[in-house]
């Protein structure tokens, strides 16, 4: 390795200052793999080393590695929200913003395909990136971040999700499935791939979803457990009191805790319902129950609160204390389980700092 690409890699500002001032040629010589310098600055993240090396050579920024990559390729790729953000807030740089590499693929891509919902979520607020650009596979951003979802093998992660909910608040389009200019043979390749997959989908792991509805089954029991256990012991049969607050708390205690046993009852009966064996028919029961449980879940937190309340009431300032407390933080959860599922551009505006939060909880270190 060079000896400017090597301190463009460690970030040895100094050491890249002293070669740049002797030899400012040497930016322009590439490694073996075909790597420049400043893409190595890049790829790290090293935002001073990158100023430094288009402050001398200007036309660095231009430079494109053996898959035609540019600077904002490579920070795309490796996640480095820093650097992708200086890249877009540079005008002289935005002629790289919609750049396709080799294989058709732009910044917005290679961040999508290696699950950073960080520089994605920059890279959609860019009033200057283009969504619907397609690679060479014929896929949009969108298409690529669904991958995961058509693979039935494993679970989306948290990150790959945050990724898919940040291009769907953007409104990115999907790519139509073939366009008028597409020959027969690919046509027939789209139709044959579409009936194959329908193929593998039917012959899928059943234990996969069997252990999904086994686990909700057991969470869903559990809630209505509970619900019934606090109806008959609620805790209206042991404080009576003329306090409006008292009874203010215990209607909210018994009509929270009956929608809690409504939706676990829902859910545990569609859970049910998706143990008949047809795939079609699960898949569909599967839906359902997540947001049943999520709202028993929520009014069951919410119950609790009340409930602690009632029973503290004679305490008054701590009871206030501890309700305010749980409901701020039973409605700060609901709104970033939301923010989780609302895919849209309405809810790229209401939920963008609870998303925001989602994002930084889920940043690597190298982020």
């Amino acid at each position: 390795m060079r000896p400017l690409s090597y301190a463009s890699f460690i970030g040895y500002l100094r050491g890249v200052e002293l070669i740049l001032a002797r030899f400012p040629k040497s930016s322009y010589l590439a490694e073996d793999c075909g790597v420049f310098p400043i893409h190595m600055a890049s790829m790290k993240g090293h935002i001073k080393i990158i100023q430094k090396i288009l402050a001398c050579c200007p036309d660095a920024r231009e430079l494109c590695n053996n898959q035609n990559q540019n600077i904002l390729h490579l920070a795309a790729k490796c996640g480095k929200a820093k650097a992708v953000s200086y890249i877009l807030k540079n005008s002289e740089l935005h002629m790289l913003i919609n750049e396709k590499d080799c294989n058709g693929n732009t910044p917005l891509h290679m961040a999508v395909e290696s699950s950073h919902p960080k520089v994605v979520n920059l890279l959609v607020w860019h009033p200057k990136v283009q969504l619907g650009i397609q690679n060479n596979q014929g896929m949009t951003a969108l298409g690529v971040a669904e991958k995961c979802h058509d693979n039935h093998e494993k679970i989306p992660s948290f990150r790959e999700r945050l990724t898919w909910v940040a291009l769907r608040h953007a409104g990115a389009p999907r790519a139509p499935p073939y366009s008028e200019s597409s020959t027969t043979v690919e046509v027939l390749k789209y139709y044959y791939s579409k009936v194959s997959r329908t193929s593998r989908e039917e012959i899928m792991d059943r234990d996969f979803y069997k252990d999904r509805i086994g686990a909700l089954t057991l969470v869903a029991t559990l809630i209505l457990t509970i619900t019934y256990a606090a109806r008959l012991a609620s805790p209206g049969n042991k404080v009576v009191g003329t306090n409006l607050l008292q009874k203010v708390a215990l209607g909210f205690f018994q009509i929270t805790n009956t929608l809690a046993m409504c939706g676990s009852t829902a859910a545990l009966l569609a859970l049910i319902w998706a143990q008949l064996g047809d795939r079609h028919l699960s898949l569909t029961s599967l839906k359902y129950p997540l947001v049943s449980l999520g709202m028993s879940l929520a009014m069951l937190s919410i119950s609790f609160n009340a409930g602690v309340y009632i029973t503290m009431s004679n305490i008054h300032w701590l009871a206030i204390c501890g309700f305010v407390i749980g409901v701020a933080f039973v409605g700060t959860l609901v709104v970033l389980f939301i923010s989780l599922f609302v895919g849209n551009y309405l809810g790229r505006w209401i939920f963008h700092y609870p998303f925001s939060v989602l994002l930084f909880l889920a940043q690597k270190d190298e982020d």
